[in-house]
């Protein structure tokens, strides 16, 4: 991080960053990886740093209403050792991003307009709980790959059919203001609270979600305790989940939905990926080259699906200590796959809701 007199510095912004308004101060990142991710969805506000913090206290409205707007600036300022001088990505429809960003702009934070960047798929450094973990499924080369770097049967077959689907699916997300949140839908029998199915926009193709290690106290029955499901539903996909869970279609990970619940070590990891001609086999032998060639992949068979496909299960041990329990299967034409991500050994009721996930995830 370069901390810079806006006025005296000739740097340019950093792509997909605004720079503060105000004259008397200003930085600029060296890279586009903010500090600080916050996520304002309508029952909560999510930190995502060096420590993640759940603010049931701050919901959506009342940023709408502008009471939380101090408390949330105040919580930034916690989790920021050197305020202002920091980078911020807000991640809130457009009705709120305005406010928060101005306010945090006011106090001289620069911040990321959370706009998606192609990535090199050379694993990247990303924010909060996006630094260590890239997601272990094969995975389709964007514009016009290195061949050196990429080669294998599998990916020249997937490159010709596929790359303009994965292209697409990168970057067509919204034409709303980069970083916003935009709504999903339940069915129609759910309450006003439960109808929470966020998306924003996508990045890259890989998916990183490793835990820090700071999480939020919750009651252990809240973690422990099955509730009754709702299918959610946005972005062509539908699933069914416990009660409670929301869908966030991060900035960092493109074309992968991330399920968050009232279980703050549980993240459940879904995508949908069309294999066009590519022949269900070759995906197959694919992922199982790579578990064989990667000492992080262990096969596993802890997440048994009730699916008449042949499913692929294999955990995955990650640098910060959490695991990915990852499920994989070809069915028609699209791959699909579900991670359990969780920052311990996953526990019965984890496991049966990415079960859940699994066993309910299709195209609508």
């Amino acid at each position: 991080m370069k901390t810079v007199p806006q006025e005296k510095s000739e740097k340019p912004p950093v792509p997909g960053c605004s720079a503060p308004e105000n004259s008397w101060t200003g930085t600029y990142s060296d890279n586009d990886s903010p500090q600080l991710e916050i996520i304002i969805l309508e029952a909560a506000t999510i930190f995502e740093g060096s420590e993640t913090v759940y603010r049931y206290d701050l919901p959506a409205q009342g940023i709408i209403d502008r009471w939380a707007l101090s408390a949330v600036i105040e919580q930034a300022q916690q989790l920021l050792p050197t305020w202002p001088s920091a980078t911020v990505s807000i991640s809130a429809p457009a009705d709120m991003y305005d406010l928060v960003a101005q306010m945090f702009m006011a106090k001289g934070v620069h911040i990321c307009a959370s706009q998606p960047e192609k990535s090199t798929h050379s694993g990247q450094s990303l924010s909060g709980l996006n630094k260590q973990v890239s997601r272990k499924i094969p995975q389709f080369p964007e514009e016009k790959m290195r061949l050196t770097q990429w080669f294998h049967p599998f990916y020249l077959v997937i490159f010709i059919v596929v790359l303009g689907v994965c292209v697409l699916s990168w970057w067509t997300i919204s034409t709303t203001k980069p970083g916003l949140v935009a709504r999903g839908s339940t069915s129609s029998s759910l309450s006003h609270d439960e109808q929470l199915a966020h998306s924003g926009a996508v990045a890259s193709p890989s998916v990183t979600t490793a835990f820090d290690t700071h999480v939020p106290n919750i009651k252990q029955e809240q973690s422990e305790t099955i509730l009754e499901s709702q299918r959610l539903s946005f972005e062509g996909i539908s699933v069914e989940l416990p009660s409670g869970y929301e869908l966030i279609r991060r900035v960092e990970t493109p074309r992968v939905i991330t399920a968050y619940g009232r279980d703050p070590e549980l993240r459940i990891l879904m995508a949908i990926d069309s294999t066009k001609a590519a022949p269900a086999e070759a995906v197959y032998q694919e992922i199982e080259k790579q578990i064989s060639e990667d000492p992080q992949l262990i096969v596993t068979h802890a997440l048994e699906l009730d699916h008449d496909a042949r499913i692929v299960t294999y955990k995955e041990i990650t640098p910060d200590g959490s695991a990915v329990l990852w499920a994989s299967w070809v069915e028609g034409e699209d791959l699909f796959s579900v991670g359990c991500h969780t920052k311990t050994e996953a526990t019965f009721a984890q496991r049966a809701a990415c079960r859940a996930a699994a066993n309910s995830l299709m195209r609508g």
